[in-house]
């Protein structure tokens, strides 16, 4: 069987090439893989390369299906753009789970080839849609849209009627929608109708649970929070989930999406938002990496971001380049290693209608962190930020002296909310804000962000 897997290698491709980047190896009777994919430009420059070691083969499937199972992954790979081949990994291409499902081997093409059985491969293995999928007489839900309906929708995005109209009008053609829009216009229980659906209306967002969750409005997504609540999500690309928020229908009203902490990190889901967008109903925007990751890239999805309302940034620092938001009311970056450079991003930045400013500017030498006291002088000036009205400053250490600046700063004076400074402010340091500032709301931020190691 390993003389048959090696004689598989390399493939070719324009403007790619797998291959087998270690000797095949076997461990309790498992073929074992490491698998290169390397993409190259027009003038023949490696542009990218990734390299994964593989469970290929088990011992209970070296015989005619693992066989088959390998010739329909090639052909599949073989069929792979250049773009294609640069964002996907080895484990995309060869799928060794499909070995153990309820699929004879004459499937194994459709399988591959359908976005919808890969997904209940991978994650409802035992699924008896997996087989309904490859069924002939299967019927197909195609989404049915109705862009003057949905305009309408997009302008009254909480009103209920609305919804109704479209919810009949879909019921009227036949489209499962419509019965959704109508339970839960109603309060009624839908789950058994998303699970059945799930694909149809979240693509690869279906049945991730514990790794994305949705909350619905009136038959559509209103909010998509991806990573789990304990921060350990095993998800391992969120840049897809993004682009599949983009291509599946129904996701158009979507307000919200949050995307904490997984171990499928990468920025390169700052490149996706670039590339596709957000949906068009998108005002807020959360994202915070792993405790040890940086942020970059972010100003590759500036351009898309133009609508945002909202945006939520945290990591251990960030890069955030020049900085375009025109309708931006809100920005929170909470951070321990803020820098100058940061700072001067933020001072540059192009937002009119910015209300809320809230920076977390931790202590000199803190995770590279080398902002002073004297850094923040245009932001305690109010430049740059002229429709600021809620401003804060948080996570330094040493509270007086910059308690000292705001009490005099210009700024202060037009604010209605000032955050200040984790710390355990006791009420005589606060008394001169009363006095000076009678109708200003004071809040003591005591989220804690750790110093990262």
């Amino acid at each position: 069987m390993i003389d048959f897997v090696r004689q598989l290698f390399p493939v070719e491709g324009t403007g790619f090439r797998i291959e087998l980047a270690q000797p095949l190896r076997k461990f309790n009777g498992t073929i074992i893989a490491t698998v290169r994919i390397s993409t190259f430009d027009d003038d023949g420059s490696l542009r990218d390369m990734k390299e994964q070691e593989l469970d290929l083969v088990p011992a209970h499937h070296q015989n005619q299906r693992g066989m088959t199972f390998l010739e329909h992954s090639i052909a599949r790979a073989q069929l792979l753009t250049a773009d294609q081949a640069q964002y996907v990994l080895p484990s995309d291409l060869f799928r060794s789970e499909l070995m153990d499902a309820p699929v004879p081997q004459d499937a194994f093409s459709r399988v591959l080839d359908d976005p919808r059985a890969l997904a209940i491969l991978e994650r409802r293995r035992d699924d008896a849609r997996l087989l309904a999928t490859i069924d002939p007489a299967t019927r197909t839900i195609r989404a049915l849209r109705n862009a003057e309906l949905e305009a309408a929708i997009l302008e009254r995005i909480e009103d209920p009627g609305a919804y109704s109209v479209y919810g009949d009008w879909l019921a009227e053609r036949g489209d499962p929608r419509g019965e959704l829009i109508a339970l839960q216009l109603a309060g009624k229980d839908a789950t058994a109708l998303i699970e059945e659906y799930a694909w149809e209306w979240l693509g690869g967002l279906a049945w991730l649970e514990g790794d994305v969750r949705i909350e619905w409005r009136f038959g559509f997504p209103k909010a998509i929070r991806i990573g789990s609540e304990d921060g350990r999500s095993e998800y391992a690309d969120v840049a897809s989930l993004v682009r599949s928020i983009a291509r599946v229908p129904g996701m158009m009203f979507v307000d919200t999406i949050e995307i904490g902490p997984t171990h499928g990190w990468h920025t390169d889901v700052f490149q996706a938002i670039g590339e596709v967008g957000l949906p068009a109903a998108t005002r807020n925007l959360s994202i915070q990496t792993p405790e040890h990751e940086h942020m970059y890239g972010i100003d590759e999805a500036y351009p898309k971001l133009q609508s945002l309302v909202e945006l939520r940034l945290e990591s251990r620092s960030f890069e955030l380049g020049t900085i375009a938001l025109p309708n931006l009311h809100a920005l929170d970056l909470v951070t321990r290693g803020l820098t100058k450079e940061n700072l001067e991003s933020l001072r540059e930045a192009s937002w009119p209608k910015l209300e809320r400013f809230v920076v977390w500017i931790s202590d000199e030498g803190v995770d590279e962190c080398d902002v002073e006291l004297d850094d923040l002088d245009w932001i305690l000036a109010g430049d740059n930020l002229p429709a600021v009205k809620h401003l804060g400053l948080c996570g330094r250490a040493d509270t007086q002296p910059l308690l000292d600046l705001l009490l005099e700063a210009p700024i202060t004076a037009r604010l209605d909310v000032l955050d200040l400074p984790y710390s355990d402010l006791k009420e005589e340091a606060l008394a001169p804000f009363r006095a000076k500032f009678p109708k200003l709301s004071i809040v003591d931020d005591r989220r804690f962000i750790p110093c990262y190691e």
